[in-house]
């Protein structure tokens, strides 16, 4: 009687595992730029701590000693597959925030990451310019929180212009070489005729990488010389 007990209040969490992993692995990588992404990750977590409760393991029984050691193998790759992320984000994020003593205070700063995503499909300074308006008074338009509705802080409705050209800027923050021809056109159309609306808008140019194509449209408003270079970041000047 105490068995089938344990096992009806195990049974929750079978379903509750089993709705999450079916999930994880028929569902979309994302909602959509506007709505969040990275899900099946997210998905997948919530469903490997659902599977904690629905079992009922017995560490006498041989099976469950080789999970064990199956599992701890699992979080020792995982944990150096971490710490190779964390030390390539530092050295990076290090090379990058060199720009901050020489841009400044009160300034308007657009970021642009110019290259290929890398080893990780988390891009480890896609998120790292918002620091350099941190005790600065400095606005990043790339902090794409404020361009999004699902976040408290965000424009005012009154501003729903300036909220779309934030969006548009934020979209436009990265650039992936080699594109197809016709991508790289596109995206490279869209910028030029967003930084000629935009440019005023925009002081300081924060730039990771290069590129000829984005250098010629950015040198119609900033440079054409950075006013700082070091390692693989640059600085351009509003004109």
């Amino acid at each position: 009687e105490q068995d089938q007990s344990s096992a009806r209040a195990r049974r929750p969490w079978v379903v509750l595992a089993v709705l999450f992993l079916t999930v994880w692995l028929i569902g979309p990588d994302g909602l959509g730029e506007r709505h969040g992404g990275f899900l099946r990750e997210r998905i997948l977590l919530l469903g490997l701590v659902a599977i904690i409760p629905a079992l009922e393991l017995d560490v006498r029984k041989i099976g469950i000693r080789v999970g064990a050691a199956v599992l701890a193998a699992a979080a020792a790759l995982q944990l150096a597959a971490m710490w190779d992320y964390a030390l390539t984000s530092n050295r990076l994020a290090d090379d990058f925030m060199q720009v901050k003593p020489h841009i400044g205070s009160g300034r308007r700063i657009k970021i642009m990451l110019v290259g290929d995503y890398g080893r990780f499909k988390a891009n480890p300074l896609l998120h790292t310019g918002n620091m350099l308006g941190i005790g600065t008074g400095n606005v990043v338009w790339d902090n794409y929180e404020v361009a999004q509705y699902f976040f408290p802080a965000k424009y005012r409705d009154d501003l729903a212009d300036r909220r779309a050209r934030a969006q548009q800027a934020r979209r436009m923050y990265r650039f992936m070489f080699p594109f197809p021809n016709d991508v790289a056109g596109e995206d490279l159309d869209e910028w030029s005729d967003l930084l000629a609306q935009a440019h005023r808008e925009i002081d300081v140019l924060v730039v990771w990488g290069t590129n000829p194509w984005l250098d010629a449209i950015n040198t119609q408003w900033y440079g054409p010389e950075p006013t700082f270079e070091q390692a693989n970041v640059r600085i351009f000047q509003h004109r």
